[in-house]
């Protein structure tokens, strides 16, 4: 196997879709322009409550606490505990997805602020964190502590970077 059929099977896939305003939004393969478009569509009623988070940033750990707040429900003692019933993501599933969902409805998103639907009687939830914890979750998001981050101009740990 070459380097570069390697890197192929290891790269993330990505899709570039249009944005309202023409320009261009790189976002993961698996969602498509039309849930794309659906969600930027998305009316959000008065009880919705989004969660917007970058990516790796704690985005499971917030559903799980606004799922208890919201809905009342703690599932980390259920035998099925799929949290994947309790909220719906904008950008992958699409608006017509979450509107199906029963209210309250708990509305995850990675989009920039200026694409996601606005209301200014909602709840908005953002989790956030240092650049550098950022892209080090991203890029190595199972890293322990210990893991060795290689950059050009020196070698850390995970661990040393938060």
């Amino acid at each position: 196997m070459t380097s570069s059929s390697s890197s192929d099977v290891t790269r993330p896939f990505y899709n570039t879709l249009r944005r309202p305003d023409g320009g261009d939004y790189v976002i993961t393969s698996a969602v498509t322009q039309e849930r794309f478009d659906s969600g930027l569509k998305y009316e959000p009623l008065a009880d919705d409550v989004f969660v917007a988070t970058y990516p790796k940033n704690g985005t499971t750990w917030m559903i799980h606490i606004v799922n208890m707040l919201v809905k009342g429900v703690d599932i980390t003692n259920k035998k099925y505990n799929d949290l994947d019933d309790y909220y719906t993501f904008l950008e992958w599933e699409g608006g017509d997805v979450v509107r199906k969902k029963p209210s309250p409805r708990i509305v995850k998103t990675h989009l920039p602020f200026e694409l996601t639907p606005y209301r200014p009687d909602i709840k908005y939830i953002f989790v956030g964190t240092r650049k550098i914890v950022s892209c080090l979750s991203f890029i190595t998001p199972s890293a322990s502590p210990n893991t060795t981050i290689s950059r050009k101009e020196s070698s850390t740990t995970f661990a040393e970077c938060l």
